[in-house]
């Protein structure tokens, strides 16, 4: 006898229940539902600029890694012929020497055009890389760009002048490819002040 009790109980409550909750025009239980937020705790002031700061340091790190890495890898690409073209010049030297002899020598004229068109072939070849000679006569010596293989006394130039040039110096993209061999002036030892130039000595 009381399980029918029961249930006509939990019936009834489930009847006040629904009843009791607010309804929309439809008739059902109008449900508010409250969505849980987690408020996000945000650094200090200060610790904030802290990081601002290193974002933006790490920034401009990695933008100038960028260039960096861009401007090697174009470095990589021009300059990867170097060592071939280099090989190229001792060749070209030594045609432009035999045109020289040949001509003091007064060998045929159609040799001397022939050697003459393939080293300018050569130049051609080698102007296309970049590559061109630079003047070094009668220029400063610079370390940089000259080989000094010996000096000789000159008073008719600067000291430290180039007055032969040996072997001619190449740039690839304005850096030194060779450097020149040349010899370099200097000025003559004077003579020591009061000496008689004869050497002969006055007698009283």
């Amino acid at each position: 006898a009381d399980a029918p009790d029961a249930c006509a109980a939990q019936q009834a409550a489930r009847a006040y229940g629904a009843a009791a909750a607010p309804q929309d025009a439809s008739g059902l239980p109008d449900l508010e539902i409250h969505e849980g937020r987690q408020e996000q705790q945000l650094p200090p002031g200060n610790k904030a600029d802290e990081y601002l700061d290193m974002l933006q340091r790490l920034k401009a790190e990695f933008e100038n890694f960028k260039k960096r890495t861009r401007r090697e890898k174009a470095d990589t690409i021009r300059f990867a012929n170097e060592e071939v073209l280099r090989k190229i010049l001792p060749i070209l030297d030594n045609l432009q020497r035999g045109i020289s002899v040949a001509g003091e020598q007064g060998m045929a004229e159609d040799m001397i055009k022939g050697m003459s068109m393939v080293a300018r072939q050569l130049e051609d070849v080698l102007a296309d890389y970049g590559v061109v000679p630079f003047e070094s006569l009668n220029q400063p010596f610079d370390p940089s760009r000259h080989e000094p293989m010996t000096m000789v006394d000159r008073d008719d130039v600067e000291d430290n002048t180039v007055v032969q040039e040996l072997e001619r110096g190449y740039t690839m993209h304005d850096k030194v490819l060779r450097v020149a061999r040349v010899i370099v002036s200097r000025k003559p030892a004077a003579a020591d002040a009061g000496q008689d130039p004869g050497g002969g000595g006055g007698g009283e």
